[in-house]
């Protein structure tokens, strides 16, 4: 190896035991509080640690985890849209580099304390790679290693050939983007039955998944349609969903 690599297991071990994205002394999101105070409650004095003394160490981020527990998704490598054109264009060929089935640059929304806005801020190439549904196993760890390890020799910090996972019997990538409105939500609580599955590619009015009412046994089901054409890139799996929540997401090819 050749370099340094800062490895830090977790960053926040209280939410992991709860299996919660929320700390349970102060109920708040790690990631929803950067950068941070040095005199606040716990979830934003581990966010201030980070942005004061981890990252001003780092050139390059990887932010590992899964998707969540209740979703069906491909292995990605993830990027939000950057305004600096040259750290938009450096974050993607990162993220490139793990040669995960998929890399995805989507929006954030202008969602307030995230942790890559604030390695952005810093001039950190940020790459957040998603790895399943939120379980561990070992093909998901397998796809999880062979991607850190093509990111790792993309940096030069170690020696090798850079190989594409297999992904269901399937060595591929390709690169997409995903706009707010492929964010596909219920418009009522019920139970989602998916009718499609990851990497199926769809055109406008194809049916994503049909939501049947809990509360009416007369209420007829709700479908859910693709807006346009494009690939399914994550799909809920979790049975019953409340009113306005995601429950599929579409992408498309990157256009630079």
């Amino acid at each position: 190896m050749c370099g340094r690599v800062i490895v830090v297991p977790v960053l926040n071990p209280l939410a992991l035991e709860a299996w919660s994205r929320n700390t349970p002394l102060d109920g708040l999101n790690l990631n929803r509080v950067f950068p941070g105070r040095a005199n606040g409650s716990i979830t934003h004095r581990i966010a201030d640690a980070v942005s004061r003394v981890l990252l001003p160490m780092a050139d390059t981020v990887f932010d590992l985890h899964s998707f969540g527990p209740k979703w069906d998704c491909l292995p990605a490598a993830t990027t939000h849209p950057i305004a600096d054109p040259d750290l938009m264009a450096r974050t993607v060929r990162m993220a490139e580099a793990f040669k995960l089935p998929l890399t995805l640059v989507w929006p954030h929304n202008d969602t307030a304390g995230m942790f890559d806005i604030t390695a952005q801020n810093q001039g950190k190439v940020f790459v957040c790679s998603e790895f399943g549904g939120g379980t561990v196993g070992a093909d998901n760890l397998a796809i999880y290693e062979a991607g850190v390890r093509n990111a790792l020799i993309a940096l030069g910090l170690v020696e090798g050939k850079a190989d594409y996972p297999i992904f269901r019997h399937q060595s591929f990538a390709q690169t997409l983007e995903t706009r707010l409105s492929d964010e596909l939500k219920s418009p009522a609580p019920g139970i989602f039955e998916p009718r499609c599955s990851v990497l199926d590619e769809v055109k406008q009015g194809d049916l994503i998944g049909i939501l049947h009412s809990m509360n009416s046994l007369s209420a007829e089901s709700i479908d859910i349609r693709a807006p346009e054409t494009s690939i399914v890139l994550a799909i809920a799996s979790g049975a019953h969903v409340d009113a306005n929540k995601v429950v599929a997401y579409v992408a498309r090819p990157l256009k630079i």
